[in-house]
C-alpha cells in the first residue's frame, strides 16, 4: 500500500452491454490488496469518477446523464 512505499492502482471496467435491460452500464472495480486482486462491483466512489469520465468524453452522447449502473 502507499504507506509502505508501494503505489497500487485500481482499475474500473465498464460496458454498455448489461445483464438487466433497466440498466445502462455494467461496472466492476478491481483493486490489488496484499497478494490478491479484489473485485468490487459498482462501487459508489468509483461511480463518481466514472460519471466524470462519461461526461468528459461524452460516452453517452450528451452533456447530462441519469443512468443506472449494475
Amino acid at each position: 500500500d502507499r504507506h509502505a512505499g508501494n503505489s497500487r492502482m485500481g482499475c474500473l471496467v465498464f460496458s454498455q452491454e448489461t445483464y438487466q435491460p433497466a440498466n445502462q452500464l455494467s461496472c466492476r472495480m478491481f483493486y490489488p490488496m496484499h497478494d490478491s486482486m479484489v473485485e468490487d462491483s459498482a462501487t459508489g466512489s468509483a461511480n463518481g469518477c466514472l460519471l466524470g469520465y462519461l461526461l468528459k468524453h461524452q460516452v453517452m452522447g450528451r452533456d447530462e446523464i441519469a443512468i443506472r449502473v449494475e
